[in-house]
């Protein structure tokens, strides 16, 4: 029998992605909140079927998911000037950045 840890909030940007570590968070005596959490996507369009798959993971796994607002502004700030960057490069982690500091806010 696996010790009871509490909660333990989890930022996603997908539900792909968030499955897994759900899934091991449990495993571990954890109780999962996902937190979703994505100002860097394009469209609202494209948040809200990735909000979508993400309330189906969390249907699946029995946890609670709390969704921050869709504001593309957070990102195109801190995406001002770095625009040009390649995928993985400082934009990235910019980007990162801001949607771990928001998580850490929720908190």
């Amino acid at each position: 029998m696996v010790q009871q840890k509490g909660k333990i909030l989890l930022h996603a940007c997908c539900g792909i992605c968030s499955g897994y570590p759900i899934g091991l968070l449990k495993e571990m005596g954890y109780l999962p909140v996902v937190y979703f959490c994505n100002p860097n996507i394009d469209t609202v369009e494209e948040f809200e079927k990735r909000l979508e798959a993400q309330k189906i993971v969390c249907m699946y796994h029995w946890v609670d998911l709390i969704v921050e607002n869709y504001n593309h502004n957070d990102f195109l700030e801190v995406a001002n000037g770095f625009e040009n960057e390649p995928e993985k490069g400082l934009r990235c982690d910019r980007c990162i950045k801001l949607r771990l500091q928001k998580t850490v806010n929720k908190a």
